[in-house]
């Protein structure tokens, strides 16, 4: 059996479980991973971390002065650091230059896109805390700071062009479409840092499912879904997105890590992501400029960030088909 096939059979095997145990027992099991994984880390043990080894570390890892940083972290994965989540940030800003913006995902949503826009909270921008961790929750609470009002998929950005990044999100039948922060951050040129969090977390890979004609899978649920939100200024509005189908996230690359894997040697083969350390975390910093054209030419040839596992190529699943291509191979040249 071959370490992908094993994957699969405990990626049903996941899917079996949720379909069958109640979601308070679902979370407990959640809640035990995630505490095995920190008594690991606190038992390999580091000194903590301090601001100007983050620096060094940054710099090391080639983040560019100027360049517009969006960046996804777990604090839990650096280990210690001296003042947390404010002195990363401190670097990122010593590092990346105060002409740079620094965007981070602040999004809203404990579980699902499809839970969460059906469930009847409203997302308010001033109050409702970022689900992605205590750096986004950090950003999300400094002055100018700003916040996107995408109901799935909402960016907290700092710096000068914050308010470009986040003023259209809402407007955009997705979290990932052509007026997102994720689309404007690649047509800036930007640059996507991973701490602690593997490259499987990107959102920006979504992107090129919303812009390519033709793209082989399709990710969403027909219908879009209403979601009351609550702006900077108070007002309540009702904002309509289409929500991915959960039936493909066991599949998709932040849950799937042979898929993981072979995208991460994918943007090593072309040049696009350069791999280090920070603290106690490996970390990867992703060329977003080059990315999309990178996702549209593998795309091409049947590559995307979903796995379509093996019972479903011999047709021996019910349910949706994880795109309508064979996998391929990606040549050495670019489309353009």
């Amino acid at each position: 059996m071959t370490s992908t096939t094993l994957e699969e059979a405990k990626t049903y095997a996941r899917i079996l479980a949720k379909s069958v145990l109640p979601a308070s027992a679902i979370s407990r099991l959640r809640a035990g991973s995630q505490q095995r994984r920190r008594a690991v880390r606190r038992k390999a043990g580091c000194d903590p971390a301090t601001g100007q080894r983050l620096v060094d570390d940054l710099r090391a890892l080639g983040i560019e002065r100027g360049r517009d940083l969006l960046v996804h972290s777990s604090m839990s994965a650096l280990g210690p650091v001296e003042g947390g989540a404010a002195t990363l940030l401190a670097a990122l800003v010593e590092v990346a230059g105060p002409e740079a913006t620094i965007l981070a995902p602040a999004y809203p949503m404990p579980g699902s896109m499809l839970e969460w826009m059906q469930r009847p909270d409203v997302f308010d921008l001033r109050h409702t805390r970022s689900c992605m961790g205590a750096f986004t929750e950090l950003l999300r609470s400094q002055p100018g700071a700003q916040r996107s009002a995408h109901p799935t998929h909402s960016i907290v950005a700092l710096g000068p062009h914050a308010e470009e990044y986040v003023s259209d999100h809402h407007r955009g039948q997705t979290g990932t479409g052509p007026l997102s922060p994720f689309a404007k951050h690649i047509d800036r040129g930007g640059q996507i840092l991973c701490l602690g969090t593997g490259i499987g977390k990107v959102t920006s890979y979504h992107v090129v499912e919303d812009v390519m004609p033709g793209f082989p899978i399709s990710p969403y649920l027909e219908k879009m879904i209403n979601k009351a939100v609550v702006f900077a200024d108070g007002q309540r509005r009702e904002i309509a997105t289409r929500v991915h189908d959960p039936r493909l996230s066991p599949w998709r690359i932040d849950n799937f890590m042979p898929k993981e894997r072979e995208i991460h040697a994918l943007l090593r083969a072309q040049g696009l992501v350069s791999d280090g350390r920070l603290g106690a975390a490996a970390a990867s910093l992703i060329d977003a400029g080059a990315l999309l054209t990178a996702m549209r030419d593998w795309a091409y040839h049947g590559i995307t960030i979903y796995h379509r596992p093996l019972l479903q190529r011999l047709g021996l699943v019910l349910g949706k088909p994880l795109g309508g291509r064979p996998q391929g191979t990606v040549p050495s040249h670019n489309s353009t």
